[in-house]
Protein backbone atom coordinates (compact mmCIF):
# COMPACT_ATOMS: atom_id res chain seq x y z
CA UNK A 1 0.00 0.00 0.00
CA UNK A 2 1.20 3.93 -0.88
CA UNK A 3 1.97 5.61 2.62
CA UNK A 4 3.64 9.78 2.49
CA UNK A 5 6.89 9.49 3.08
CA UNK A 6 8.06 6.55 1.68
CA UNK A 7 10.84 5.91 -0.21
CA UNK A 8 11.04 7.06 -4.28
CA UNK A 9 11.19 3.85 -5.79
CA UNK A 10 8.20 2.80 -3.66
CA UNK A 11 6.08 5.79 -4.41
CA UNK A 12 6.71 5.95 -8.03
CA UNK A 13 5.68 2.48 -8.11
CA UNK A 14 2.71 3.12 -6.23
CA UNK A 15 2.30 5.96 -8.27
CA UNK A 16 2.19 4.34 -11.70
CA UNK A 17 0.05 1.36 -10.17
CA UNK A 18 -2.61 4.23 -9.10
CA UNK A 19 -2.49 5.65 -13.23
CA UNK A 20 -2.70 2.28 -14.15
CA UNK A 21 -5.40 1.20 -12.53
CA UNK A 22 -7.66 4.36 -13.48
CA UNK A 23 -6.70 3.61 -17.06
CA UNK A 24 -7.83 0.08 -16.66
CA UNK A 25 -11.10 1.65 -15.24
CA UNK A 26 -11.76 3.64 -18.07
CA UNK A 27 -10.88 0.79 -20.17
CA UNK A 28 -13.60 -1.69 -18.58
CA UNK A 29 -16.28 1.04 -18.42
CA UNK A 30 -16.27 1.45 -22.36
CA UNK A 31 -18.79 0.33 -24.56
CA UNK A 32 -16.97 -2.39 -26.31
CA UNK A 33 -19.63 -2.20 -29.12
CA UNK A 34 -18.48 1.08 -30.20
CA UNK A 35 -14.66 0.07 -30.05
CA UNK A 36 -15.21 -2.56 -31.99
CA UNK A 37 -17.54 -1.11 -34.55
CA UNK A 38 -15.06 1.78 -35.35
CA UNK A 39 -12.17 -0.69 -36.12
CA UNK A 40 -12.27 -2.04 -39.94
CA UNK A 41 -13.75 -5.15 -40.68
CA UNK A 42 -10.95 -7.71 -42.17
CA UNK A 43 -11.56 -8.93 -46.03
CA UNK A 44 -14.62 -11.52 -46.28
CA UNK A 45 -15.78 -10.51 -42.89
CA UNK A 46 -18.74 -8.19 -41.93
CA UNK A 47 -19.85 -6.07 -38.73
CA UNK A 48 -23.84 -4.91 -38.56
CA UNK A 49 -24.31 -1.49 -37.39
CA UNK A 50 -27.78 -2.44 -35.62
CA UNK A 51 -26.83 -4.85 -33.65
CA UNK A 52 -22.93 -5.62 -32.94
CA UNK A 53 -22.70 -8.51 -34.79
CA UNK A 54 -19.69 -10.07 -36.44
CA UNK A 55 -19.51 -13.07 -38.48
CA UNK A 56 -16.35 -13.86 -40.36
CA UNK A 57 -16.16 -15.90 -44.16
CA UNK A 58 -13.09 -16.19 -44.99
CA UNK A 59 -13.00 -20.05 -44.41
CA UNK A 60 -15.29 -20.39 -47.22
CA UNK A 61 -13.57 -19.05 -49.93
CA UNK A 62 -12.08 -21.68 -52.03
CA UNK A 63 -8.02 -21.64 -53.40
CA UNK A 64 -5.21 -23.31 -53.86
CA UNK A 65 -5.83 -27.31 -55.04
CA UNK A 66 -9.84 -26.62 -53.84
CA UNK A 67 -12.63 -26.94 -56.11
CA UNK A 68 -15.07 -24.57 -56.71
CA UNK A 69 -18.60 -24.23 -55.29
CA UNK A 70 -20.79 -26.11 -58.00
CA UNK A 71 -24.64 -25.23 -57.59
CA UNK A 72 -27.50 -27.16 -59.26
CA UNK A 73 -29.85 -24.95 -61.18
CA UNK A 74 -32.52 -27.09 -61.66
CA UNK A 75 -35.40 -25.84 -63.38
CA UNK A 76 -33.20 -23.28 -64.79
CA UNK A 77 -31.29 -26.21 -67.42
CA UNK A 78 -28.00 -24.75 -66.34
CA UNK A 79 -25.49 -25.06 -63.58
CA UNK A 80 -23.55 -22.80 -61.32
CA UNK A 81 -19.79 -22.29 -60.73
CA UNK A 82 -18.87 -19.75 -57.73
CA UNK A 83 -16.54 -18.80 -55.16
CA UNK A 84 -17.34 -17.05 -52.05
CA UNK A 85 -14.88 -13.65 -51.28
CA UNK A 86 -12.73 -14.64 -54.30
CA UNK A 87 -12.35 -14.94 -58.30
CA UNK A 88 -13.56 -18.84 -59.22
CA UNK A 89 -10.51 -20.79 -59.72
CA UNK A 90 -8.93 -21.65 -63.35
CA UNK A 91 -11.55 -19.30 -65.13
CA UNK A 92 -8.60 -17.65 -67.16
CA UNK A 93 -9.10 -20.19 -70.23
CA UNK A 94 -13.15 -19.12 -70.63
CA UNK A 95 -14.47 -17.02 -73.31
CA UNK A 96 -17.58 -14.89 -71.49
CA UNK A 97 -20.27 -13.24 -73.05
CA UNK A 98 -20.02 -9.59 -73.92
CA UNK A 99 -16.82 -9.15 -71.60
CA UNK A 100 -13.65 -8.28 -72.69
CA UNK A 101 -11.70 -9.40 -69.39
CA UNK A 102 -11.92 -12.72 -67.80
CA UNK A 103 -9.92 -12.16 -64.46
CA UNK A 104 -11.57 -11.90 -61.10
CA UNK A 105 -14.61 -13.50 -61.87
CA UNK A 106 -16.64 -15.12 -59.16
CA UNK A 107 -19.40 -16.72 -60.34
CA UNK A 108 -20.78 -17.74 -63.79
CA UNK A 109 -22.68 -20.51 -65.51
CA UNK A 110 -23.11 -22.04 -69.29
CA UNK A 111 -26.36 -22.14 -71.25
CA UNK A 112 -26.81 -23.07 -74.64
CA UNK A 113 -22.78 -23.42 -75.57
CA UNK A 114 -22.24 -19.91 -74.39
CA UNK A 115 -20.62 -18.95 -71.08
CA UNK A 116 -21.93 -15.58 -69.01
CA UNK A 117 -20.01 -14.30 -66.06
CA UNK A 118 -22.31 -13.27 -62.92
CA UNK A 119 -19.73 -10.39 -61.73
CA UNK A 120 -16.60 -9.95 -60.30
CA UNK A 121 -15.23 -10.67 -57.35
CA UNK A 122 -16.19 -8.66 -53.87
CA UNK A 123 -14.61 -9.38 -50.43
CA UNK A 124 -17.42 -6.79 -48.82
CA UNK A 125 -19.81 -8.80 -47.37
CA UNK A 126 -22.58 -6.33 -45.28
CA UNK A 127 -25.63 -6.80 -43.39
CA UNK A 128 -29.11 -5.55 -44.34
CA UNK A 129 -30.99 -5.81 -41.60
CA UNK A 130 -30.45 -8.53 -40.14
CA UNK A 131 -29.60 -10.53 -43.21
CA UNK A 132 -26.03 -10.92 -44.20
CA UNK A 133 -25.69 -10.46 -48.10
CA UNK A 134 -22.33 -10.67 -50.79
CA UNK A 135 -22.89 -9.09 -54.04
CA UNK A 136 -21.14 -9.64 -57.40
CA UNK A 137 -21.68 -7.45 -59.97
CA UNK A 138 -20.80 -6.27 -63.52
CA UNK A 139 -20.62 -9.82 -65.36
CA UNK A 140 -21.95 -10.74 -68.91
CA UNK A 141 -24.38 -7.94 -70.70
CA UNK A 142 -27.92 -8.70 -69.79
CA UNK A 143 -30.60 -9.81 -72.55
CA UNK A 144 -32.82 -7.64 -73.90
CA UNK A 145 -36.31 -7.81 -72.98
CA UNK A 146 -39.70 -8.06 -75.44
CA UNK A 147 -42.30 -5.80 -75.18
CA UNK A 148 -43.92 -8.18 -72.18
CA UNK A 149 -40.87 -8.17 -70.58
CA UNK A 150 -39.57 -11.48 -71.34
CA UNK A 151 -35.40 -11.65 -72.61
CA UNK A 152 -35.12 -12.61 -75.76
CA UNK A 153 -32.60 -14.93 -77.16
CA UNK A 154 -29.37 -13.77 -78.72
CA UNK A 155 -29.48 -10.63 -78.26
CA UNK A 156 -28.31 -8.20 -75.43
CA UNK A 157 -30.05 -5.01 -73.80
CA UNK A 158 -28.53 -1.54 -74.77
CA UNK A 159 -28.48 0.10 -71.94
CA UNK A 160 -25.28 -1.65 -70.64
CA UNK A 161 -27.08 -3.73 -67.62
CA UNK A 162 -24.92 -6.57 -66.89
CA UNK A 163 -25.63 -9.91 -64.84
CA UNK A 164 -25.17 -9.72 -61.13
CA UNK A 165 -25.36 -12.19 -58.27
CA UNK A 166 -26.40 -11.38 -54.70
CA UNK A 167 -25.31 -14.41 -52.19
CA UNK A 168 -27.40 -14.46 -48.83
CA UNK A 169 -26.00 -16.19 -45.60
CA UNK A 170 -27.59 -18.53 -43.37
CA UNK A 171 -26.14 -19.66 -40.04
CA UNK A 172 -26.41 -22.72 -39.23
CA UNK A 173 -24.27 -24.20 -36.23
CA UNK A 174 -25.57 -27.89 -37.12
CA UNK A 175 -23.77 -28.29 -40.32
CA UNK A 176 -20.47 -29.67 -40.04
CA UNK A 177 -18.52 -29.66 -43.13
CA UNK A 178 -18.48 -27.41 -46.24
CA UNK A 179 -21.18 -24.80 -46.96
CA UNK A 180 -24.28 -25.72 -49.15
CA UNK A 181 -25.23 -23.44 -51.94
CA UNK A 182 -28.44 -23.62 -53.30
CA UNK A 183 -29.87 -21.61 -56.20
CA UNK A 184 -33.46 -19.56 -54.99
CA UNK A 185 -33.67 -18.34 -58.57
CA UNK A 186 -33.09 -15.27 -61.23
CA UNK A 187 -35.00 -12.39 -62.56
CA UNK A 188 -35.16 -11.66 -66.64
CA UNK A 189 -31.83 -13.98 -66.63
CA UNK A 190 -29.85 -10.62 -65.51
CA UNK A 191 -30.15 -11.00 -61.46
CA UNK A 192 -29.36 -14.39 -59.42
CA UNK A 193 -29.97 -15.72 -55.84
CA UNK A 194 -28.24 -17.97 -54.09
CA UNK A 195 -28.48 -19.15 -50.41
CA UNK A 196 -25.40 -19.62 -48.26
CA UNK A 197 -26.02 -22.00 -45.52
CA UNK A 198 -23.13 -22.64 -43.35
CA UNK A 199 -22.02 -22.33 -39.47
CA UNK A 200 -19.46 -19.72 -40.86
CA UNK A 201 -22.20 -17.51 -40.96
CA UNK A 202 -23.12 -17.25 -37.16
CA UNK A 203 -21.60 -14.30 -34.81
CA UNK A 204 -18.54 -14.89 -33.72
CA UNK A 205 -16.07 -12.80 -31.62
CA UNK A 206 -14.26 -9.75 -33.48
CA UNK A 207 -10.58 -9.50 -32.87
CA UNK A 208 -9.67 -6.60 -31.39
CA UNK A 209 -5.64 -5.50 -31.03
CA UNK A 210 -4.48 -3.59 -27.69
CA UNK A 211 -4.34 -0.22 -28.47
CA UNK A 212 -1.83 1.71 -27.36
CA UNK A 213 -3.33 3.09 -24.23
CA UNK A 214 -4.25 -0.52 -22.74
CA UNK A 215 -0.59 -1.35 -23.52
CA UNK A 216 1.08 1.92 -22.17
CA UNK A 217 -1.37 0.69 -18.74
CA UNK A 218 -0.11 -2.70 -18.83
CA UNK A 219 3.21 -1.41 -18.58
CA UNK A 220 2.89 0.73 -15.89
CA UNK A 221 2.15 -2.01 -13.36
CA UNK A 222 4.70 -3.67 -11.45
CA UNK A 223 4.47 -7.49 -11.49
CA UNK A 224 3.41 -7.70 -7.85
CA UNK A 225 0.49 -5.33 -8.88
CA UNK A 226 -0.95 -7.42 -11.59
CA UNK A 227 -1.06 -10.50 -9.27
CA UNK A 228 -3.04 -8.38 -6.97
CA UNK A 229 -5.20 -6.88 -9.71
CA UNK A 230 -6.17 -10.08 -10.60
CA UNK A 231 -6.82 -11.78 -7.17
CA UNK A 232 -9.58 -8.64 -6.41
CA UNK A 233 -10.89 -9.28 -10.00
CA UNK A 234 -11.88 -5.50 -10.42
CA UNK A 235 -9.52 -2.49 -11.29
CA UNK A 236 -12.57 -0.53 -9.06
CA UNK A 237 -11.66 -2.33 -6.04
CA UNK A 238 -7.64 -2.57 -6.98
CA UNK A 239 -7.39 1.09 -6.94
CA UNK A 240 -9.44 1.14 -3.37
CA UNK A 241 -6.57 -1.14 -2.37
CA UNK A 242 -3.94 1.46 -3.64
CA UNK A 243 -5.23 4.45 -1.84
CA UNK A 244 -6.24 3.09 1.42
Amino acid sequence: MWRPGGSRTSNFLASASIIAAALLIGLSQANPLAVLSELPDPPCSATSNRTGTFVDLHSLIRKGHDDNYLVSGYDYNSNFTLNICAPVLSSDNLDFHALSDAHNISAFYQKGGITYSLGRASSTPKFRGRKLILEYTGGSLCPKLDSNGAPVDGKDNEDGYRKGALLSFTCDRELIGPARVSFVGQQNECSYWFDVRTSSACATVKQQPLGPVAIFGIMLVPPPAILTFINLGSPHRYLTHLIL
